[in-house]
């Protein structure tokens, strides 16, 4: 059945979609991600920006991944084939389910990507990732070119003026949010029963 899905002209019809939502996220891994932020000027006895470099993150790339993607992918693939109707709808509804997911985290963390290089906000741990030249003076600007050292490397000292929008709040937000709404959507949880009552509180 699933193979006769993949064949039908209902499946290819959103085809062109899914190419938007690769396209999106080539975008966003391999260009967006790479291009050198907006040089904000700054000083290096900055009290916002000399916070300790954080050598473990505490929720990493990949944790970010699976929590906004990989696991509202799951959760959406499960309910789907929990819900009524036969097994082609079930199919229809998880594949144009999945494919509003992706296209709502790859456009906004493209985006975000965009904001984030064209504000060049420094993150509040620059200082060290700066790594700024002996003799760098305290009592003015300085450019990120005249004083920088890089000591954790040029990729870290990049992603150290890319601070707003928080890319992690905005992933998370495009997915999480989203499977909430569907969740409430295919399930009905708000809608009223005669009783005047939503279901959500079928107790």
């Amino acid at each position: 059945m699933l193979q006769l899905y993949f064949s039908s002209s209902r499946f290819r019809s959103y085809l062109p979609d899914w190419g938007i939502v690769l396209v999106l996220f080539f975008i966003f891994f391999y260009i967006t991600e790479q291009i050198q932020p907006f040089e904000r000027q700054f000083t290096i006895n900055d009290p916002r920006l000399l916070h300790p470099f954080a050598k473990v993150e505490r929720v990493s790339d990949h944790q970010l991944y699976f929590y906004s993607t990989v696991l509202p992918i799951l959760i959406i693939m499960i309910s789907s084939l929990l819900l009524g109707g036969n097994q082609f709808e079930k199919y229809h509804l998880a594949q144009k389910s999945i494919l509003a997911l992706l296209f709502s985290v790859s456009s906004v963390s493209v985006l975000t990507d965009i904001l984030k290089v064209w504000i060049g906000n420094h993150r509040p741990d620059f200082i060290v990732r700066c790594g700024p030249k002996k003799g760098t003076p305290t009592n003015r600007m300085v450019n990120v070119a005249e004083v920088c050292t890089a000591p954790l490397g040029e990729a870290y000292l990049a992603d150290g003026m890319k601070s707003t929008p928080s890319g992690h709040s905005s992933m998370a937000f495009a997915g999480l949010f989203f499977l909430s709404l569907w969740v409430i959507g295919q399930w009905k949880l708000l809608s009223r029963k005669a009783s005047g009552r939503s279901q959500w509180h079928k107790g």
